[in-house]
């Protein structure tokens, strides 16, 4: 609704004329009182609660940590505004919408910093919770606060609420004629915090009817609680059901397995950290050539070959993307269709858990032999290359 020029200059002085009564002092030791529910609590001061929620400030003078002064104009002079307003057609509510104006002139009624009337010098400026907008003090007769459009006398003075300070005053303060003061523009909300993490990499897994065959060889290998670490930023290469078939079938052929790759060395732990990438990598992150390093340690890489899909290349074979992106958490899984090796079977570092210092030896390892043994050193061969060209085909 439009305003005249005349109707808004009588809305201005008609909106300088608010007085009001606030509850005696409290101890400032511990809060419990805001500004809000003193204004909340006091009779004469009904019309500017009215206004502070209308104006959306209700949280803003809830704060029971503020320490600032709060003039505050009493129920006598928002009745006559409200008289003011009914005369041209119009209510509190159209200081609200669309502008807001209402919030403005609230925080021009505020300082930012708690000021006693004893300590109000005259002609000293002082600023507002209006950026940019001053009130200026006089003091010849009776604090009174001046603007460039009006003033107004304190009627009480003093009143303390926890570290803030309040002086009832007689006139709402104008910081310019209504057509010229700022719209309110309330503070930007705070970025959302991101949601807390629910699903390990272990659940993940656990999940995933095509990465059963992994998750038996996590558990096997010692390695649910790194799995299941849900504060994790890395990427997994996730070998599906069919590598591992193969692998196992394979290991059948010669009497061994999945089980023999762990005990005693663990050879296993140490495969699947070979599938892990320090941090999280979409597929579109991924370049062509790329060396990228493992769990295993930073003399393990993989490399990236992007030139018919994606793949993961290591010193004895690959592995193609079969599903790309999967997010959870704060990583990402990429499901393979070959369980990567960094080394021949033999050359593959046994696995220490990180609360060893250095590699202990096996319980029962005087008794098991490890694969290499138990085949023979040209039968091992044959193993791995049987290994890396039949058992990791899918690639």
């Amino acid at each position: 609704m439009a305003i005249s020029s005349s109707c808004l200059r009588g809305l201005v002085i008609s909106l300088l004329l608010l007085a009001g009564a606030f509850p005696t002092s409290q101890a400032q030791d511990t809060c419990t009182t805001s500004i809000y529910d003193a204004v909340s609590s006091t009779p004469e001061l009904s019309k500017l609660k009215t206004v502070i929620e209308l104006a959306g400030l209700k949280d803003t003078f809830s704060d029971k940590s503020l320490e600032i002064t709060a003039l505050a104009p009493n129920d006598s002079g928002f009745s006559k505004l409200e008289t003011a307003l009914a005369s041209m057609n119009l209510t509190l509510q159209d200081t609200v919408t669309p502008d807001n104006k209402a919030a403005s002139i609230l925080l021009y009624h505020g300082i930012p910093n708690p000021v006693l009337s004893k300590d109000l010098q005259n002609g000293a400026t002082i600023s507002t919770l209006l950026t940019g907008y001053n009130l200026t003090v006089d003091t010849a007769n009776g604090p009174k606060f001046v603007t460039p459009v009006n003033s107004a006398s304190v009627v009480t003075a003093d009143i303390k609420v926890c570290k803030s300070v309040v002086h009832i005053i007689s006139d709402v303060l104008l910081p310019a004629n209504l057509v010229d003061i700022p719209n309110y523009n309330p503070p930007a909300a705070p970025a959302p915090q991101p949601a807390e993490c629910t699903t390990s990499l272990y659940d993940a897994v656990t999940a995933t009817k095509e990465l059963e065959q992994l998750k038996t060889v996590i558990d096997a290998a010692g390695l649910k609680n790194t799995f299941s670490d849900k504060s994790l930023e890395i990427t997994v290469l996730g070998p599906n059901n069919k590598a591992f078939e193969n692998l196992v079938a394979v290991l059948a052929s010669m009497n061994l397995t999945l089980a023999d790759t762990i005990s005693p060395d663990n050879k296993a732990a140490s495969i699947l950290l070979y599938h892990g990438i320090p941090s999280p990598l979409l597929s579109t992150d991924l370049k062509n050539g790329t060396s990228v390093s493992t769990l295993l340690g930073t003399d393990y890489k993989l490399t990236v070959d992007t030139t018919n899909g994606v793949k993961f290349r290591s010193p004895v074979n690959f592995a193609s993307v079969v599903t790309a992106d999967v997010k959870v958490c704060k990583n990402v899984v990429h499901i393979i269709d070959a369980v990567l090796l960094p080394a021949q079977l033999s050359d593959i570092p046994n696995y220490v858990p990180p609360s060893a210092s250095a590699p202990a030896p096996s319980p029962g390892a005087t008794q098991q032999e490890s694969i290499g043994n138990r085949l023979g050193s040209s039968a091992f061969a044959g193993f791995v290359a049987t290994t890396a060209t039949f058992i990791f085909s899918l690639a």
